[in-house]
């Protein structure tokens, strides 16, 4: 192995060169929903870095986990974060690791290469359900590693790049809330509320605002808008099932309650177009700008009536059709139960305006994410460059 190295590299195990602190099993009758608690941190939590669950008990400060610190979910896919949010508590089947100081391992180094070598334990492992990781796996890993000035300037390139990824998903997630709020204030306006929009046709920021409204069996609604069942707006059509034989790549989007699930030569419906997820993926909604074929395990709209298309898509991400699924069994959506629900629509003028205010948003996120993307792939190509040695590092600049 050592003649497969970069001149300088060693090769050497992690075990006694690096601290390992398993998770504490804490009660989960002191589990609660309650803020003012110190955060309790799981398994599901550790990629998302949210806290959904609190501790109301006595603890030891060695399970607090800082911001900074190196987790390891010890199952399923064995996932390496850097904690980025407040003190909470390390708990069971996750792990904390770091270097020990004036060994041969820097704690940023081993966190942006830990990745691979935990890839490749969990291919390695065989499992039937969940797959696990055990502190002996960890400290079993051998690793090429460069002199310690070298690692600290790989880990200041790769952290540097991570910092770009971050500040572009925290524009994302700005986004997302600010569309969030917007769909609130036009697709549900309120009376004395003023939609502070600065809308990209060019009509004043408050353009959209309404000075009159009018009783209706859904509260005041402004003048001009009417009240209208989902199947006088856009009525529903069942997909149409296609098996793998019958696939044949073509042009034309298969769109599943999931999203999209391969291409076909032949399309249901021409686009533009709208999918709801009917079974699986209940509730999600699809827009599609060309002509695609609707698979069995979702819903179409068959005809706008009119409507403004686009809107027709926001109108259902913003009512949550998830919410109307079947409670028992597989879950699933039933147009017929959907068909009847009664909402407030705006005139076809005004739909188009809401429509270009939300897509312009949209753009703006898919702008940011498509940045994202690419930024994510030359990472992958820096690390496999960098922690390998294929390309070494100026320690002197």
């Amino acid at each position: 192995m050592s003649e497969l190295i970069p001149e300088g590299w060693s090769v050497e195990s992690l075990s006694d060169n690096i601290e390992i602190l398993s998770g504490f099993p804490f009660k989960s009758a002191q589990f609660t929903d309650d803020h003012r608690k110190i955060g309790l941190i799981r398994i599901r939590d550790i990629i998302k870095q949210e806290l959904k669950t609190f501790y109301n008990g006595d603890f030891d400060d060695l399970y607090v986990v800082t911001k900074g610190d190196i987790l390891i979910g010890m199952d399923g896919d064995f996932n390496i974060v850097k904690w980025k949010i407040k003190n909470a508590l390390l708990n069971q089947r996750i792990c904390k690791i770091k270097a020990i100081e004036g060994k041969e391992f820097y704690s940023d180094f081993l966190f942006h290469s830990l990745e691979k070598d935990l890839q490749k334990i969990n291919t390695a492992t065989g499992a039937t359900t969940v797959k696990h990781l055990s502190v002996k796996d960890i400290r079993g890993i051998q690793k090429a590693y460069p002199p310690l000035p070298e690692q600290q300037k790989i880990a200041a390139i790769l952290s540097s790049v991570d910092e770009v990824i971050e500040k572009t998903q925290t524009q994302i997630n700005k986004l997302k809330d600010l569309k969030t709020g917007i769909m609130q204030e036009l697709l549900s306006p309120r009376e004395g509320q003023a939609a502070n929009i600065n809308n990209p046709q060019g009509e004043s920021k408050n353009s959209l605002h309404h000075t009159e409204f009018k009783d209706s069996p859904l509260g005041r609604i402004p003048v001009g808008w009417e009240i209208k069942p989902l199947i006088k707006i856009a009525p529903l059509q069942r997909g149409h099932d296609l098996t793998r034989a019958q696939m044949i790549n073509g042009p034309y989007p298969i769109v599943s309650s999931s999203g999209f699930n391969g291409m076909n030569h032949e399309f249901t419906t021409e686009g533009p177009g709208v999918v709801v997820g009917r079974k699986g993926s209940i509730g999600r909604v699809h827009y599609l700008a060309t002509n695609y074929w609707a698979h069995d395990t979702s819903l179409y709209v068959t005809d706008f009536l009119g409507n403004d298309i686009k809107y027709v898509y926001y109108l259902f991400c913003y009512m949550d059709l998830q919410q109307y699924g079947t409670k028992s069994g597989s879950p699933s959506l039933n147009r017929n139960d959907i068909h009847p629900i009664k909402v407030a629509l705006p005139p076809v003028n005004e739909q188009l305006k809401i429509q270009t205010i939300l897509s312009n948003i949209d753009n703006q996120i898919d702008l940011l994410s498509f940045k994202k993307e690419k930024v994510n792939n030359s990472k992958k190509a820096l690390m496999q460059d960098l922690l390998t040695g294929k390309v070494r590092v100026n320690v002197e600049g």
